[in-house]
């Protein structure tokens, strides 16, 4: 990836902790660039990302729900996965506040009694009464009813102290799934490139995690949260790297670029890093990794074609966004109010 734009734009640039009063007093906007901001207050954050933009595309109804707190845009089992790969990798320290494993040998309720006996306590109903609720026990005795509540609450124990710490916040996984986070993290750490690069070993470069940066371009504020990014200030070199979980194997993973446009991705923060910091060069990496065949991992650097079309992509996309926006109208696609209802599929079909 090249590291010109044609773009360029004259902007001072610190790299700031947290917004400085000044900042806030002045203008609603954040610093360019913000080191550890917090996930969901980047969420929270109405810039428009390269997620947000894909989401006008593919539903703009969606978008406004997301945008609006009432829809979850990011609840797939891949994202979460990716999330965790995220952490474990990139912010070692946040792990034990943030996810918490299911125990190993843990009791979970089965039937639908059990079920709704566990979802009732955890509620704050009391256990006798969510017993004589759920089960028939019309016959029984007081204090047979007690014990038959004591009894569910000894076996499913660990089920609520985990179900407990969920609720508090903490976000769950399996062993299995640990143990197939472990095998990327041996993966990655033991790569030539990706190895050094989380480890913040790169000499010459200050290595920075889970970077925010916001921007402006063709008439709307951006941001993006970049996973690892290297700054050579001597040399006037930015690197960064966008970390990938995928449950497949990896060999093949080019084919995830085009299909789930990972080049547009990476397009659209190229161009706000270069925007930002005009006077450097900018590259961009795609670090794959897969617990497949006991843990793979690649470092990807896509042509500069890739990139040439994710911007052309995202300044189609921002204009349909604008469109959207000016009109007031995400209820249906931009074609649907076009065209009276009808949406033309045009021809793109690729040879096989």
């Amino acid at each position: 990836m090249t590291g010109k734009s044609s773009k360029d734009v004259n902007l001072g640039i610190s790299i700031n902790k947290q917004m400085t009063t000044a900042t806030k007093k002045v203008s609603k906007k954040p610093a360019p660039v913000v080191q550890d901001m917090p996930d969901p207050k980047y969420r929270s954050h109405p810039n428009i990302s390269n997620s947000d933009l894909s989401l006008v595309l593919e539903s703009p109804k969606a978008f406004a729900g997301v945008k609006a707190g009432e829809l979850d845009g990011f609840s797939s089992s891949g994202f979460r996965m990716g999330s965790a790969l995220d952490c474990l990798i990139l912010t070692p320290d946040d792990w034990d506040m943030t996810y918490i494993m299911e125990p190993f040998e843990m009791v979970k309720p089965k039937s639908k009694e059990e079920t709704g006996f566990c979802s009732m306590v955890l509620s704050g109903t009391r256990e006798s009464d969510a017993i004589k609720e759920l089960y028939k026990v019309d016959k029984k005795t007081d204090e047979a009813i007690a014990k038959m509540a004591f009894e569910k609450i000894e076996k499913f124990e660990e089920f609520f102290d985990h179900q407990r710490k969920i609720n508090s916040g903490k976000l769950a996984y399996s062993q299995k799934e640990y143990e197939e986070l472990m095998l990327m993290k041996s993966a990655i750490m033991a790569h030539e490139v990706a190895g050094p690069v989380v480890r913040g070993e790169v000499k010459g470069f200050i290595p920075f995690s889970q970077l925010a940066i916001f921007w402006s371009m063709i008439e709307i504020d951006c941001k993006a949260l970049l996973d690892r990014v290297l700054i050579d200030k001597k040399n006037k070199i930015v690197r960064f790297y966008d970390l990938k979980y995928s449950g497949k194997a990896i060999g093949f993973f080019e084919n995830s670029i085009d299909q789930y446009r990972y080049y547009r991705q990476l397009s659209y923060y190229w161009e706000g890093l270069k925007i930002i910091f005009p006077q450097f060069d900018v590259y961009g990496y795609i670090i794959a990794s897969t617990p497949k065949w006991g843990g793979e991992c690649r470092v990807l650097d896509l042509e500069d074609q890739w990139i040439t079309d994710g911007l052309k992509e995202i300044e189609k996309l921002i204009t349909t966004y604008i469109w959207h926006k000016k009109q007031n109208k995400f209820e249906y696609r931009r074609a649907y109010y076009e065209n009276k209802g009808i949406e033309v599929v045009p021809y793109v079909r690729k040879n096989k």
